[in-house]
């Protein structure tokens, strides 16, 4: 099935979440791949840097750790 408006599933581009005993902000979003040609990405990268380092940054929805999915991640 796809996931979309017209299903009405919660999606997200970016989320946050505690996990264990730590903290987790996740997108889906490319923020690594030419960022000087991409100002919009850049600025978005940066404002979550500047959310993740703030008192703001406070998940309030728990996560286990194993409800994710590691495989698809590129390093």
């Amino acid at each position: 099935m796809d996931y979309d408006f017209v299903t009405n599933r919660k999606l997200a581009t970016v989320f946050e979440a505690k996990v264990g005993s730590g903290q987790l902000i996740y997108t889906s979003i490319d923020l690594e791949t030419n960022l000087n040609e991409r100002i919009v990405a850049r600025q978005l990268k940066t404002s979550l840097i500047n959310y993740m380092n703030s008192a703001e940054f406070a998940p309030t929805t728990s996560l286990n750790i194993n409800a994710l999915d590691f495989t698809n991640i590129k390093s």
